[in-house]
C-alpha cells in the first residue's frame, strides 16, 4: 500500500467516525484523535500535501481533545463512585511511624 493510499484510507475511516459521533461519542472521539495524529505523522513523510491540510488536521485534534479528556475524567469519577469504601487501618499508621525512613511530623 502506498503512502497516498494509506492516507486516503485514513480519511475514509475519519469520515466514518465523524458520522458515528452521535451514536458512540466516546469511541468516535478517541478514534478521531488517533486517526488525525497518525495522518499528521504520515503527512510529514509526504511533502506533496499542503500545510493547509496539516493545519486542518491539527485543528480537529485540538477541538476533540477536551471532549476526550472530559470523557476519561467522567469514567475515572464513575470508577471512584463505584469503588467499595475502605475503612482506614489504624495499625498501618502506627507501623508507618515506626519506619526509620519516615520523618515523623
Amino acid at each position: 500500500m502506498t503512502l497516498n493510499e494509506k492516507i486516503g484510507l485514513l480519511f475514509t475511516e475519519l469520515q466514518n467516525f465523524l458520522s458515528k459521533i452521535d451514536e458512540q461519542p466516546a469511541l468516535a472521539i478517541h478514534e478521531i484523535r488517533k486517526r488525525t495524529k497518525f495522518m499528521r505523522a504520515l503527512l510529514k513523510l509526504n511533502p506533496e500535501y499542503s500545510g493547509n491540510l496539516k493545519l486542518k488536521l491539527s485543528m480537529i485534534s485540538r477541538l476533540v481533545a477536551p471532549y476526550r479528556d472530559a470523557q476519561v475524567n467522567l469514567e475515572t469519577y464513575q470508577l471512584l463512585l463505584d469503588a467499595p469504601i475502605v475503612q482506614p487501618d489504624s495499625t498501618l499508621e502506627a507501623q508507618l511511624y515506626q519506619n526509620p525512613y519516615l520523618v515523623n511530623p
